[in-house]
């Protein structure tokens, strides 16, 4: 480590290769030079037959005195102050044509925040072989070639004045978790129903149970943000928000049963006001899929999974 890039070619020791550096070194190994701002990849190979998630994580301690910046987005200043940049980069691709990367960085509190990364890694497909074994008397499947790979690096830079840091040298911890991945599925109804050619019907004399599937792994949903009843029959009920307090007592969410129930009263009071069919329509308050990857919810409840389905009211 070389804070203020004061290392000329002829200090270095013998042995001691590397381009131009950016005052941060990693030892490399098998490439042209001995030591780069970019460390060796590191890969994980899926082996196996199930889908794994990897999420690798890159963070700094003793680190009180150093601001940390991002090489990508600005150069450093060579100001009063130690400067640090370090990147946790997806692929073997530059840092800077890397469309998956990410910076170590401080919040406004000061508390540092890692730089990660989460990927999920499919396993071996394919056709397996078949084989009897004679020691455990059972057939057994046999897989051939190995599954998706991925690989990550790090990348360091420093500039600044490094001459006022405390001698608490900064600690660089990168780790890595490899769990089976359970699957990311987008939440929805259970039953069918739809609004062309599987409506739900309402009774005004039973409450009426729907099964919710509340999705799973990232995109597992904890609820609704949005339960809303229309219809263009009736103006007094053209819009009913179900959610709403005033309207407590026409629905029942039971998230831990997965269970959205239409209580008698609120289809007693459609009937009474003389309207046989409408349309419900929910949103779900959890992270969609995009692209394999799940985009979090923002404050704006279109975020989320939807259904709409239709209703008969009897």
């Amino acid at each position: 480590f070389d804070g203020q890039t004061t290392i000329a070619d002829e200090d270095l020791p013998a042995g001691f290769t590397t381009r131009k550096s950016k005052g941060f070194y990693f030892k490399n190994s098998g490439g042209f030079y001995d030591y780069t701002e970019k460390s060796d990849l590191i890969t994980a190979t899926n082996m196996g037959t199930d889908a794994i998630k990897i999420s690798v994580a890159a963070s700094l301690t003793e680190c009180d005195d150093i601001t940390l910046v991002d090489e990508t987005e600005a150069s450093f200043s060579w100001g009063n102050s130690a400067e640090l940049s370090i990147n946790l980069v997806e692929g073997d691709s530059d840092l800077l044509s890397s469309t998956t990367r990410g910076a170590i960085s401080k919040d406004t509190d000061g508390n540092v925040v890692a730089a990660t990364i989460d990927k999920n890694i499919d396993g071996i497909t394919g056709t397996p072989t078949v084989n009897w074994n004679k020691t455990e008397n059972k057939y057994e499947k046999t897989y051939t070639g190995v599954g998706e790979s991925y690989s990550f690096y790090l990348q360091g830079a420093a500039g600044g004045n490094w001459s006022k840091v405390s001698d608490a040298a900064p600690k660089l911890d990168l780790t890595w978790i490899i769990k089976q991945d359970i699957g990311n599925a987008d939440p929805g109804i259970d039953g069918g129903y739809n609004t062309t050619t599987k409506p739900l019907a309402l009774s005004s004399t039973a409450n009426t149970p729907l099964s919710l599937n509340l999705g799973a792994g990232d995109c597992e949903a904890s609820g609704l943000t949005t339960l809303e009843f229309t219809q263009t029959a009736k103006p007094a009920f053209a819009s009913v928000d179900l959610l709403a307090a005033a309207n407590a007592g026409y629905v029942n969410i039971d998230v831990e049963n997965s269970t959205l129930t239409f209580m008698k009263e609120f289809a007693a009071d459609l009937k009474n006001a003389g309207i046989t069919s409408g349309t419900v329509s929910l949103t779900f308050n959890n992270n969609k899929v995009v692209n394999n990857t799940t985009t979090p919810p923002s404050t704006s409840a279109s975020t989320g999974s939807t259904a709409t389905f239709t209703v008969t009211i009897n």
